[in-house]
């Protein structure tokens, strides 16, 4: 035998060592709830509460996003750091390479770093997939990954889309409820002053719909907020169609998966105001106006992301008074688009309601002082 062979040998030999003492280390060490970090401890109990909610109520209709196949990747561990849940039938070389996490109440696994069907987990870049990755783990299609980090969970203070729960959600809904709905297109037309005057009036709405979907949330009170809103919106479309068009796609994608992932947040206890200030208390959108006319908020804020958190706003709305909004977008395709807006305006003609005029609503939300605010 050559020496070149021997070396191949030799170098085998210690790869094979070190994937079996792997699987051996993940078999044997720290294998119940109470032995891992507390990072992944929180991660797991709060899935586990999000996954026993949606049994009895589905975030999202015609969804029950949390029994997809999913897995939890620590991002601050080195090794052995994949944590799957509804993944109980596993075969082969996977059921080799993972061991049963006790003292959880559904099952959950971990891999092996060096488990061939996951390897892909310790690559340091994709904290998920994209919409055109598909994983299988034997028998498991599309399963979905979500990385996470103690980080991630010091920051959701004031930026609660970060937390892990509400981070996966969010990402998982575009990965699977809108699939079949029209990716968001870059905003070409520029808003005029009389068009950003328009949005924050529209803004001053918004801390309206809050007020009164944080307190009494009478029905009628909304109904009314949102025949007004669209009285705003039809000046917008208006003043920039294309830009208000191009909007409304943007904000159906990425407010209805900040609804989403906001209503797990809350579901499990984790605090997600729509807006948080950087001392994690709710803001408010007079808040974001100000910040904008004393320059230290660019005005672009109302065309990127300022759209989730008003899709939130508006989907919250759309729950008291137009439940069926959720199945109307899961009827969607690429060949027939419906926005948010769309719906608003389906509730408004439906229940025919009147908005009040332009000039009153002007009057009575201050729009003078908008109009400042946009010429600076």
């Amino acid at each position: 035998m050559n020496k070149k062979l021997k070396r191949l040998f030799v170098v085998g030999g210690v790869i094979v060592l070190l994937i079996v003492m792997n699987m051996i280390l993940n078999r044997t060490v720290n294998t119940t709830l109470e032995s891992l970090n507390q990072t992944t401890q929180d991660v797991l109990l709060d899935f586990e509460r999000l996954k026993q909610s949606e049994k009895a109520d589905p975030i999202w209709d015609g969804y029950n996003l949390s029994s997809a196949p999913i897995i939890f990747v620590d991002k601050d561990s080195w090794f052995n750091n994949a944590y799957t849940f509804n993944m109980d039938e596993l075969e082969g070389l996977n059921t080799i390479g993972s061991t049963l996490i006790t003292n959880t109440e559904s099952s959950v696994y971990r891999f092996a770093s060096t488990n061939p069907a996951t390897w892909f987990l310790n690559l340091p870049f994709g904290n998920f997939p994209s919409m055109n990755q598909h994983y299988h783990v034997g028998s498991y299609h599309d399963v979905y990954y979500t990385k996470y980090s103690n980080q991630d969970i010091k920051q959701a203070f004031d930026q609660p889309e970060s937390y892990p729960t509400s981070f996966f959600m969010h990402e998982y809904a575009h990965y699977s409820i809108q699939r079949n709905w029209p990716d968001a297109a870059d905003f070409l037309q520029p808003l005029s002053v009389e068009g950003q005057a328009l949005a924050l009036l529209q803004y001053r709405i918004y801390d309206a719909l809050i007020l009164e979907m944080n307190g009494a949330g009478r029905e009628a009170v909304l109904a009314q907020l949102l025949a007004d809103w669209s009285v705003v919106q039809t000046a917008r479309s208006t003043d920039n169609p294309s830009y208000v068009s191009d909007e409304g796609v943007k904000l159906t994608l990425e407010g209805v998966a900040t609804y989403i992932g906001r209503e797990a947040s809350l579901r499990i206890g984790q605090p997600f105001h729509y807006l948080t200030a950087s001392d994690g208390t709710p803001a408010t959108y007079e808040m974001i106006i100000s910040a904008i006319g004393d320059g230290l908020m660019d005005a672009s804020y109302i065309s990127n992301s300022g759209l989730y958190n008003t899709g939130a706003v508006l989907g919250d709305a759309l729950d008291t008074v137009f439940p069926e909004w959720q199945m109307i977008l899961n009827g969607m395709t690429l060949e027939n688009p419906v926005s948010v807006y769309d719906l608003i305006y389906r509730f408004v003609d439906g229940q025919q309601l009147q908005g009040q005029r332009l000039d009153d609503l002007k009057a009575i939300y201050n729009y003078d002082s908008l109009l400042s605010v946009s010429q600076k």
